[in-house]
């Protein structure tokens, strides 16, 4: 019995952190970078999806950064906007710029809102709840008689 609530506890802990981070993400802004020769990936959370954003600089310090914020307005859905197509939360998109001053910037962005990953864990879950229920032995499972035999059929 232990066995089986651990197995559901592993797959709940998905659930629920992605419940919590749609709703940490409606008030803030959380960012963990990574650059590395000229090459930069970004995690980031806000406005009920997860970010995430790669790609090529020409100015950038090589290193790891991370950075919590408040956003400016409440907003627990990713909002859309001119430059990508936004698909019910999901959005795909390639950017790029140069300053004028010699500094190049290009990268990609792909946006997952938090209700896709909730969906898929919860699904999960639901398979493995179903799957890990208690099924009785039936050979220890209580006696059945048949009509005709028995106590009855013997005196």
């Amino acid at each position: 019995m232990a066995k089986r609530w651990i197995i559901r506890g592993i797959f709940l802990l998905p659930v629920l952190l992605c419940l919590a981070g749609w709703g940490w993400s409606g008030w803030y802004d959380g960012a963990v970078s990574f650059k590395r020769s000229h090459r930069w990936i970004e995690l980031r959370t806000e406005y009920g999806a997860v970010y995430l954003v790669g790609g090529w600089h020409s100015w950038l310090s090589d290193g790891c950064e991370s950075g919590i914020a408040g956003t400016d307005s409440v907003r627990l859905w990713p909002e859309p906007d001119a430059v990508s197509t936004c698909v019910l939360g999901f959005r795909w998109r390639h950017f790029s710029f140069n300053d004028g001053d010699g500094r190049v910037f290009s990268g990609y962005a792909l946006v997952i809102p938090y209700w896709f990953p909730l969906l898929v864990s919860s699904l999960l879950l639901l398979l493995v709840w179903r799957k890990t229920r208690y099924r009785p032995d039936p050979a220890t499972a209580f006696p059945v008689v048949l009509k005709g035999q028995g106590k009855e059929a013997n005196a």
